[in-house]
C-alpha cells in the first residue's frame, strides 16, 4: 500500500493496492492523515492504520513503536518534529539532542516492558530539546498490537506535547452540549478561551460591559465554577476541536 510517500506495503505476498476495492478505499481515506514505516511489513497493518487514524482524528501527536524505539508509524502532527525534537535513523526514533536520549530511552524502555503496569506511578515524561522554542514533553505508555505471528509487535504510544503550539480552537457547539450554554455564551466562553477580554467582546458585539458579565455569569452558574481563570481551564479540557 502507497502511503504518502511512503512506499508500498507488502501484504501476504502481495501489493494491498492490488488486493480489491476495499483495501483502495482504505488508502484513499487515509492517505492525508496516516504514514506507515517501510520497516513494518509485517504488521496488522489494518489495525495500524486504524489506531493511528484515531490519534490523529484525536489532534494526538504521537507515534507507534516497537522494541528498541523502532518506529512502526506516526501522526503528521509528530513527524513535524522529526528534525526539531525527534530525528529518525535507520527506522529508529532517537531525540534530536543526544543529552536528551537516556532520559528518552527510559521513558520508552518502562513503556515497553511487562513491568509498566506494576509501577505506582507514571513515568516522568522527558524533554526533548530543539534548536529554538521551548523542548517537547514526551510522554509513553503500553500499546499492543501483535504482529501476526512473526514476533515483532507495536509495544508503546510515545504522545508529545509542544508547549509552543497555539490551544486547539474551542467547539462551540461542545460547550452548548456540554452545559446547556446559550449560542451567545459559548461565543463569550470561546472568545475568552482565545485570549480576548470582556471588555474587547463587549465592543465587538456592539453591547455594554454589563451585558457579556451578566453572560458570563450565566456561564459560570451552567459550569459550575467561580472564577474566569477555572472556566478557561475547563474550556481547555473539554472544547478543543480534533486536529
Amino acid at each position: 500500500m502507497a502511503v504518502s510517500g511512503i512506499g508500498r506495503v507488502a501484504c501476504g505476498g502481495s501489493d494491498c493496492i492490488q488486493a480489491g476495492g476495499v483495501v483502495a478505499r482504505r488508502e484513499e481515506a487515509i492517505r492525508p492523515q496516516v504514514r506507515l514505516r517501510r520497516q513494518a511489513p509485517e504488521l496488522d497493518e489494518a489495525a495500524v492504520f486504524g489506531a493511528v487514524e484515531a490519534l490523529q482524528a484525536c489532534g494526538k501527536a504521537a507515534a507507534l513503536i516497537g522494541r528498541g524505539l523502532e518506529l512502526i508509524a506516526a501522526t503528521r502532527r509528530a513527524e513535524s518534529h522529526f528534525g526539531a525534537g525527534l530525528k529518525v535513523t535507520d527506522g529508529v526514533l532517537a531525540a534530536s539532542d543526544s543529552r536528551c536520549q537516556p532520559a528518552f530511552a527510559h521513558l520508552a524502555a518502562i513503556a515497553t516492558s511487562a513491568e509498566y503496569l506494576t509501577l505506582r506511578r507514571a513515568p516522568d515524561p522527558a524533554p526533548l530539546h530543539r534548536a529554538r522554542g521551548r523542548p517537547l514533553i514526551a510522554d509513553a505508555a503500553p500499546f499492543r498490537l501483535e504482529a501476526c505471528g512473526t514476533g515483532r509487535e507495536v509495544r508503546a504510544i510515545i504522545l508529545l506535547t509542544d508547549p509552543d503550539e497555539a490551544p486547539p480552537a474551542v467547539r462551540e457547539s461542545a460547550l452548548t452540549h456540554a452545559f446547556r450554554l446559550s449560542a451567545t455564551e459559548a461565543r463569550l466562553v470561546a472568545a475568552l478561551a482565545r485570549g480576548e477580554t470582556l471588555e474587547s467582546c463587549a465592543a465587538a458585539r456592539g453591547v455594554a460591559l454589563s451585558t457579556v458579565r451578566n453572560q458570563l455569569a450565566a456561564a459560570f452558574d451552567k459550569t459550575g465554577v467561580r472564577r474566569q481563570s477555572e472556566l478557561i481551564a475547563l474550556v481547555a479540557r473539554v472544547g478543543g476541536a480534533p486536529g
